[in-house]
């Protein structure tokens, strides 16, 4: 990172990052096709490790290489920012999968700071991504995408305790997806949206406030590439936006002169033409290719809340949890898993799990000439969640991520400049998945939790 101030009313930053990343065997695994395989070839292959049968052709790598200038001026009316970004990603996947992506982006705000009743901020917005995949070494699949926005957001006290919020932001994104392997039409498609935003704040007093917000959301649409070679009819090459409306209401609060915080917030999301995989049948890469497509209607809604709490100088303590329902409300699928209009109704959300709940304690201690340490215990917990729609999975495959706890602990040592760190992650060895998805080739593959870790980090920053 280089940065430079040459006076008070501008400053710029450079911030560029190169890296390498080699993965060797992955953490995936799926034991009902491994236990498939063993009844077949009579093997012995242990059901919770699918990496045992596949050797480090099977790993992947990832080059990135990025640079972001943020540039910072202090005019009469406000503060002006300048952030630009460039970034290619280059990766390869077990030799089968190609990708390389170029990108460029562009923003501009500006934003007041004035004591009066009305503060704002408006801004520009643009992005522009071209990517070119091979897969088993063919050319495969073109796509490039140019968006840009505007955005304007004003914050107007209405009366000492009432500050209102309102925003506008305008999208239009032109995206071009070009089928190479098939050799299927161009696809060229506008999206364009207006999404508002709503929010009101009222200030009990100097240490509560409340709030309420609505606001929209928006993803723009895209195209698919056919694997099945035009031999399923269920086969759509475009999907369209979806969009969200999301209304929350909430509660801050600080006690005890700030050494506990407390933060509780109640929600409802709409959500409208809802992307969604589907399966087709696959003549590349049999049996399965998900593609994406449009579902109708869901919702989501939920409570969540985090309390912070500083007993004494050095000591953090934190709690936090979330109860969430998530449920389709209409509409129907056709995959090749499940068949034709499967009705979605009552389906949940995918990956969205029922509950969550984290904890931590940490003690920092620092000592004379700036030496400082610290140690940390970490447990999270989540309840279960679906990989895909319909909830059901094929036979002999399972959807059900399942419950997760993982308990993690870090201790460290800092002075200045550097730092050097022992981890110890998942103490209690818990074989649990993190996600989990159906795989067209494989079947039902697990993302497990890496087995008990121990291990040291050692980091050097410079400025």
């Amino acid at each position: 990172m280089l940065s430079w101030t040459p006076n008070e009313t501008f400053d710029a930053s450079l911030i560029y990052k190169s890296e390498d990343t080699d993965i060797g065997i992955s953490n995936y695994d799926s034991p009902n096709l491994i236990a498939f395989v063993n009844s077949l070839a009579g093997t012995t292959y242990e059901p919770e490790y699918t990496q045992a049968i596949f050797d480090s052709a099977y790993g992947a790598s990832n080059d990135t290489d990025e640079a972001i200038l943020t540039l910072t001026f202090q005019t009469g009316i406000g503060e002006l920012t300048s952030i630009s970004g460039w970034g290619e990603v280059k990766q390869t996947n077990a030799a089968t999968l190609n990708a390389k992506t170029d990108s460029f982006s562009q923003e501009l705000r500006l934003a007041s700071d004035n004591d009066g009743s009305i503060n704002w901020i408006v801004g520009a917005y643009y992005r522009a991504v071209d990517r070119d995949i091979e897969a088993f070494g063919f050319p495969y699949n073109a796509n490039s995408m140019d968006m840009w926005s505007i955005f304007g957001q004003m914050y107007w006290q209405i009366a000492p305790a009432w500050m209102a919020t309102i925003g506008l932001r305008y999208s239009s994104q032109d995206q071009e997806t070009t089928d190479l392997f098939v050799g299927l039409p161009t696809v060229k498609d506008n999206f364009d949206d207006v999404s508002p935003k709503f929010a009101i704040d009222y200030t009990i007093d100097d240490d509560t406030m409340t709030y309420l917000s609505i606001a929209k959301g928006f993803r723009a649409g895209g195209a698919n590439v056919d694997n099945s070679l035009g031999t399923d009819p269920t086969f759509n090459q475009g999907f369209d936006p979806d969009y969200v409306w999301n209304y929350e209401i909430g509660l801050k609060t600080a006690m005890m002169d700030g050494k506990m915080v407390f933060n509780a917030a109640a929600f409802y999301v709409d959500w409208y033409d809802i992307q969604i995989d589907k399966a087709i049948n696959d003549v590349i890469d049999p049996p399965y290719q998900f593609i994406v497509t449009n579902g109708e209607k869901a919702h989501s809604y939920g409570v969540e809340a985090d309390w912070y709490f500083y007993p004494a100088e050095g000591w953090e303590i934190v709690l936090g949890g979330s109860l969430v329902d998530a449920n389709f409300d209409s509409g129907t699928i056709d995959t090749a898993i499940a068949g034709l209009n499967v009705p979605l109704k009552g389906n949940w959300l995918a990956s969205a799990p029922d509950y969550t709940f984290n904890a931590s304690v940490q003690k920092n201690w620092e000592f004379g000439n700036n030496w400082g340490s610290f140690a940390r215990l970490d447990f999270t917990a989540r309840g279960n969640s679906f990989a895909d729609v319909p909830n059901q999975a094929p036979p002999g495959g399972d959807f059900r991520s399942g419950t997760l706890t993982n308990l993690n602990l870090r201790a460290g040592i800092s002075r200045e400049n550097w730092a050097l760190q022992a981890f110890a992650t998942n103490l209690t060895d818990e074989y649990v998945s993190t996600f989990n998805f159906w795989d067209g080739g494989f079947g039902d593959v697990h993302v497990v939790l890496r087995p008990r870790t121990f291990g040291l980090s050692l980091s050097f920053n410079y400025n």
